[in-house]
Order: structure tokens, then C-alpha cells, then sequence
């Protein structure tokens, strides 16, 4: 985790320090603090990876709807991406 940080404190416009932030704290199960990272991600450079992982970390916590949103958000920004790696079926 120190990596990303350091990654991100270096150069705030990249993405991918904060989905692997995210990511660590999703792997921790602190759930709630992924999606923070994810979505801050997604504002600094959206991908369909970030919304994924941010419909996943959205779906652990209960909030379904909007897990559902990132997951249809995903597939808009990438409609090749394989349907059946998203969680629709607990959002």
C-alpha cells in the first residue's frame, strides 16, 4: 500500500494509485474506504476497471443501486468487457 500512496502524492493525476489504494482496502475488507479511493479515482481519470471495482466495494455495503449504476457505467465505457465478471447479481 505505502507504493500507491507514494505514487499518488508524487502525481496526483494517476488513476491507477488510487484504484490499487482502493483495492488494498477492498482485500482488508474496509469496504466503505474502497469505494472512497475508486471514486476518486474515477476523478481524476475514468475507466471501467474503477467503476467495476467500485460497483463491487457498493455492493459489500449495501448500497445496491448505485452499485448497479457503476456496473452499467462500466459496461458503457467498455461494452467488450465480459458481463458475467459483474456482480448483477447481488446489486
Amino acid at each position: 500500500m505505502p507504493e500507491y500512496r507514494a505514487a499518488f502524492e508524487a502525481d496526483p493525476s494517476l488513476a491507477f494509485a488510487y484504484v490499487g489504494l482502493g483495492d488494498c482496502h477492498y482485500r482488508l475488507g474496509d469496504y466503505h474506504l474502497a469505494a472512497a479511493w475508486f471514486e476518486e479515482s474515477i476523478a481524476v481519470g475514468p475507466s471501467p476497471e474503477a467503476y467495476r471495482f467500485l460497483g463491487d466495494s457498493l455492493v459489500r455495503v449495501g448500497r445496491r443501486e448505485q452499485a448497479k449504476e457503476a456496473y452499467e457505467t462500466a459496461l458503457e465505457l467498455n461494452p467488450a468487457r465480459d458481463v458475467e465478471a459483474l456482480d448483477f447479481t447481488h446489486a
